[in-house]
């Protein structure tokens, strides 16, 4: 179809294959002499691309024991959804104290889609809590096909962090605070900070509080001192 005086176009009935030359000719006779034409030319089509994107370690703010990893399969033409599944695949690698692998599972996933079909979200089901920081491994193999036919060349594949029970909760900061009630009186509180999600409820199951005296009273080994600084050797 002439577009104009100079644009001649030419709109194939079926879709380009991926990752494939071809090659245009041109009879001369259907132009006049006048025309310079070129007997052929050809050309590449764009290879099928997928990647693995945004992953992340997600914690529910509404609900802590929730812990899931998320991550995204992008891609530069639409994808098979029925390669999915056998194209992508989670492995929680559970390392030791010294991040040695100890063990592995298989973690089951759920997908959706976005509207043309060229992402896919990833979301794993509920996570365990290992005992020490492991990883989860998401593996992209060459298995995922594009809707048009096609595959990938090259596959992906991502490390996420696990924290670990031993070191995924711990307090970095204890301090006082004295709050001024509505009487005028104050209150001393107790500022704790941590790192990790932990409830309140938790925290108070686990934590042991007591109160000093101002003064470190005579005991075998110690004298008696004033005004005395207290540390956790002495309690």
């Amino acid at each position: 179809k002439w577009e104009s005086d100079s644009i001649l176009v030419f709109r194939p009935t079926e879709n380009w294959k991926l990752s494939t030359k071809y090659v245009v000719t041109f009879p001369t006779a259907n132009f006049s002499d006048t025309v310079e034409v070129d007997k052929e030319f050809s050309f590449h089509t764009e290879s099928f691309r997928a990647w693995i994107s945004n992953t992340e370690f997600y914690i529910n703010p509404e609900n802590p024991q929730e812990k899931r990893v998320t991550c995204e399969i992008s891609s530069n033409f639409p994808i098979l959804k029925e390669s999915i599944d056998k194209a992508v695949s989670m492995k929680l690698i559970y390392q030791d104290e010294k991040g040695k692998p100890v063990n592995e599972e298989v973690i089951v996933y759920k997908v959706t889609w976005n509207m043309d079909g060229t992402k896919a979200y990833i979301v794993s089901d509920i996570l365990p809590m290992p005992t020490y920081t492991s990883s989860m491994e998401i593996k992209l193999s060459k298995n995922i096909e594009a809707e048009i036919g096609g595959k990938v060349k090259e596959s992906d594949s991502e490390d996420v962090s696990i924290p670990g029970i031993r070191d995924y909760v711990s307090l970095k900061y204890v301090s006082t605070e004295l709050i001024e009630r509505e009487d005028q009186n104050f209150d001393q509180v107790l500022v704790i900070e941590s790192k990790g999600s932990i409830s309140s409820q938790e925290l108070a199951k686990n934590m042991v509080m007591y109160e000093l005296p101002k003064d470190l009273p005579e005991m075998e080994g110690w004298n008696a001192r004033k005004n005395f600084s207290w540390s956790e050797k002495y309690v």
